[in-house]
């Protein structure tokens, strides 16, 4: 079976910006033109596709548009399956099953707990999993796939908060059902991987020994990770998103193929360049012209991704391979329908519409791998207090060289006497400042966090409201089962702080 592997997508990123607009949609475009191209069964979508929580109707469209071109088709689906899935529509013909997973940027929100991703399964054109019906307890069913004489499991997780999370494993609540039967099994997940603040991650270790392969999506670095019995990708995002380190290296797509135990990278072409540099003790503006240009004579050998030795990683899953007895549908039957061309290593199909298509999709792949992009530019800048530069002067030297020649400098002045106690470009999360510090009696603190982050970051109105309301109930169902004698004293506090809550949506505090 074939499965291409993609995260973080990020559709309508910078959708506004008149050179930025299309750049996650173009490449989103490459992913499933290559999907098509090395005939795929089925995309794993990692979470993220979208990159905001409450995307535009243009990016919405434009996405319906991609997944209805590229998804949908004659093409005879080579495999059995336990679960109900969007090819079964007889209203639609579904060439390859896209089964997606929500991130932190597409998650539910709202009263109606919506997500982007719940709209776009209304149109049947993607399969919407891993979706958490409750927080006190989590039990993942996979869906299990028969092909080529082999069962694959896939189990899905969509993004839970990473201390929510830490917690209901530890507390043993998140619970895999296994199959019977033997499978090559495989777990989605759209969480923090790295311990950046204790138990704002999901550990390696608290997943199951009998796990195949493990898809992190959430941090856009792609990084293979051999771990005891299992191995764990983060397939990285398809977009740059923001102007870091993390985003220099090169992108990639993944195709797993477990009749060969074979995961090979796909480098992605059509995405743009991101150059990230620093100049220390600057004293004239020549020093920055000059550095940037250094900067835009790049040269592909200078930079190398850490992460990768071999374009392939050959044998990898072969010792996990079952063989099974059921019957399947016959592909000996279904590949006649095929012939192979040695040269492009790519199936062309015998139909002269399809073979006119499968040349389209060249053709479109080319045009979007060959597109002249004007490159990124980061250039961190450290002046000395005596010294000033015209920022917005330099960057408009690279109006038509850059793409985001707005922002290519970012400056800081270094003081020659520092303070004991000044601190210096220390950023603090505000969800860290409050954290510990609300010393609530009634509300949950968490929760709280959490609703100011979607009233704040994701402009979510009714956050507070919807906390509110599920807080109210709770602690009615909490006085109700303990028959507090005290009712009136607890009746007080629960208003008190409800008081003060309204006064923070309403930013009267």
């Amino acid at each position: 079976m074939k499965i291409l592997i993609t995260s973080d997508n990020h559709l309508g990123f910078k959708e506004r910006d008149p050179i930025l607009s299309n750049d996650s949609f173009d490449t989103f475009e490459e992913i499933l033109i290559t999907a098509n191209i090395r005939d795929v069964d089925i995309i794993l979508q990692g979470g993220d596709l979208y990159h905001d929580n409450r995307p535009s109707r243009s990016c919405i469209s434009k996405s319906i548009a991609l997944f209805k071109k590229y998804c949908t088709g004659n093409k005879a689906m080579k495999f059995k399956c336990s679960g109900k899935l969007n090819y079964d529509d007889p209203n639609l013909n579904i060439s390859i099953p896209v089964l997606s997973i929500h991130g932190n940027h597409d998650d539910p929100s709202g009263i109606f707990t919506t997500s982007p991703m719940h709209i776009l399964e209304s149109t049947n054109l993607v399969n919407y999993l891993g979706k958490i019906p409750s927080i006190e307890q989590i039990d993942l069913h996979p869906i299990i796939f028969e092909m080529d004489n082999q069962r694959i499991a896939i189990y899905a997780l969509g993004h839970v908060k990473d201390r929510r999370l830490y917690k209901l494993f530890v507390d043993s609540k998140v619970n895999f059902i296994k199959p019977k039967e033997n499978c090559f099994s495989i777990l989605m997940v759209h969480q923090n991987r790295r311990e950046y603040t204790p138990k704002d991650y999901l550990p390696y270790e608290f997943l199951p020994n009998w796990f195949d392969l493990v898809i992190y999506g959430h941090e856009h670095e792609s990084v293979i990770v051999k771990y005891n019995s299992f191995v764990l990708l983060q397939s990285g995002s398809t977009v740059r998103t923001s102007l870091s380190e993390k985003e220099v290296f090169d992108k990639f797509i993944y195709l797993l193929d477990t009749k060969e135990g074979t995961l090979e990278r796909i480098e992605l072409k059509s995405t743009r360049k991101l150059f990230i540099g620093s100049l220390d003790n600057v004293e004239f503006e020549e020093e920055v012209v000059d550095k940037i240009n250094n900067m835009l004579k790049y040269n592909k050998d200078n930079i190398k991704n850490k992460f990768y030795e071999e374009d392939t990683f050959k044998n990898i899953f072969n010792q996990k391979m079952f063989n099974i007895e059921d019957t399947l549908i016959n592909t000996e039957e279904i590949m006649s329908e095929y012939q192979m061309n040695n040269n492009c290593n790519e199936i062309i199909l015998i139909n002269e519409n399809n073979k006119r298509f499968k040349n389209s999709l060249i053709d479109r792949l080319n045009d979007l791998q060959n597109k002249i992009l004007l490159p990124m530019v980061r250039l961190k800048v450290s002046l000395k207090n005596i010294y000033n530069i015209n920022k917005v002067k330099i960057q408009l030297q690279y109006k038509d060289k850059v793409a985001n020649y707005n922002e290519i400098l970012l400056i800081k002045r270094i003081k020659n006497k520092i303070q004991n106690n000044e601190i210096i470009e220390e950023k603090v999360e505000l969800s860290n400042i409050l954290r510990g510090n609300l010393k609530f009696k009634a509300l949950n603190e968490d929760e709280f966090i959490t609703a100011l982050n979607n009233f704040v970051e994701k402009n979510d109105k009714n956050a507070f409201t919807v906390f509110i309301n599920q807080s109210v109930d709770k602690l009615v169902n909490k006085i109700v089962k303990k028959n507090y004698s005290d009712f009136n004293k607890i009746l007080s506090e629960v208003k008190y702080e409800i008081m003060i809550e309204e006064k923070l949506s309403k930013g009267s505090i």
